[in-house]
């Protein structure tokens, strides 16, 4: 049977599958260890840190004496606990850590981003399954082919773009973080957790990206070595249909931990 009239019997759905994840892991691959200052040729960047970050740095240094005040009034209006030089000390302390941090706030960001991002291109594993054609073709054997396909391709579809959206909105997140950063510090004098809770989710979405490299590069692993339990079945005439559900498997929990690597991450560092 001649290969051509063999593939149109099988159907387009597996290649449509194919393509669309081979796409989308090709991108995140390509943009997973960019840092925020590489995105769009460094324009957002520029944005950002030229025109949108001045205006926030002006407001968060205003808003840290006021806040400062109303701190130290507070701690001066509770009657059960004297007003001791600890306090005072603390408070300063309080005052001069948030100045320094307003005043070196983007370069220590940067120097994050840098960071995170070179320890993600440590990661570097997208995986592609190969679905081979069956040898054998019948009725059952067509059906049964469509109808994995169809999966298949939905798999891929649903699973690439989950990956893909995850890692663009990964960046989206760390621009508004990067924008509010003033604002946040400014707290520290007044109520640290306000300013705690702004670390936290700017830690969070920072290494957030470490956590996807290193999940597709797992996934990568365990794939190309059999460590699922269909790669038994291999060099059978059902190789094919064991191909597609290791491959199906494989983008669901590739996709399912990307999505969950923020929330990982929060909870194993008690972000």
């Amino acid at each position: 049977m001649p290969e051509w009239f063999r593939e149109l019997l099988l159907g387009p759905l597996v290649h449509i599958g194919q393509l669309f994840w081979g796409g989308c892991m090709t991108l995140t691959n390509q943009i997973i260890g960019i840092t925020p200052m590489e995105i769009s040729s460094g324009v957002l960047w520029e944005f950002i840190s030229q025109q949108m970050y001045p205006f926030f740095l002006v407001l968060g240094s205003s808003l840290m004496g006021v806040l400062f005040l109303v701190g130290f009034i507070r701690q001066a209006a509770d009657l059960r606990h004297n007003l001791t030089i600890e306090i005072l000390i603390m408070q300063a302390l309080k005052l001069f850590l948030s100045e320094s941090l307003l005043l070196n706030g983007l370069p220590l960001m940067r120097e994050l981003f840098i960071f995170a991002g070179a320890l993600a291109w440590t990661g570097g594993g997208i995986f592609f399954p190969s679905i081979p054609t069956p040898e054998e073709i019948s009725i059952g054997t067509i059906l049964l082919y469509w109808v994995l396909g169809l999966f298949y391709c939905l798999a891929a579809i649903v699973g690439g773009f989950v990956i893909l959206f995850t890692v663009y909105k990964r960046y989206i997140n760390l621009f508004v973080l990067v924008i509010f950063c003033p604002v946040a510090i400014a707290w520290l004098p007044g109520d640290v957790h306000t300013t705690l809770a702004w670390v936290k989710s700017f830690l969070g979405s920072v290494f957030e990206i470490v956590v996807i490299a290193w999940v597709l590069a797992l996934v990568s692993l365990m794939l190309n070595n059999g460590a699922i339990v269909f790669s038994s079945l291999e060099g059978t005439p059902a190789e094919p249909f064991v191909a597609m559900l290791e491959g199906m498997l494989m983008m669901l929990i590739s996709s399912g931990c990307v999505k969950g690597a923020e929330s990982l991450l929060r909870r194993s560092f008690h972000l």
